[in-house]
């Protein structure tokens, strides 16, 4: 994960974040049954936990998400990059995946860490 918010795919998106505050959108819980997953986005990142089976375990994780994307919204408004400041999604007490545009217009998505 360090890897990939340190990329230059993540410099061109904190130069693209720096112009614009990111939405933050909350998609929610979704999925098959018995299979819940919490996606949310911050300045241009999609943030997405692993599958989760139950309900009540998703909805504390995504509470928990939206505590650390409020956490790196302070440090990014503080002066960080948002590399820096999406850090503290390492804090998560689930794997994390994230999805992002790079400067060229692909996608580029880690696996879950």
């Amino acid at each position: 994960v360090l890897s990939f918010l340190a990329t230059s795919a993540s410099a061109a998106l904190a130069n693209r974040a720096r112009d614009r505050r990111g939405a933050s959108l909350l998609r929610g819980l979704g999925g098959v049954p018995g299979k819940y997953f919490v996606q949310l986005a911050w300045r241009g990142l999609d943030i997405e936990a692993c599958k989760i089976a139950d309900l009540d375990t998703a909805i504390e994780v995504r509470s928990e998400i939206i505590v650390l994307r409020a956490a790196a919204e302070q440090r990014f408004e503080a002066g960080q990059a948002v590399w820096e400041a999406a850090l503290v999604f390492g804090d998560a007490r689930v794997p994390l995946g994230f999805e992002s545009l790079a400067g060229s217009g692909f996608r580029v998505k880690t696996p879950f860490t």
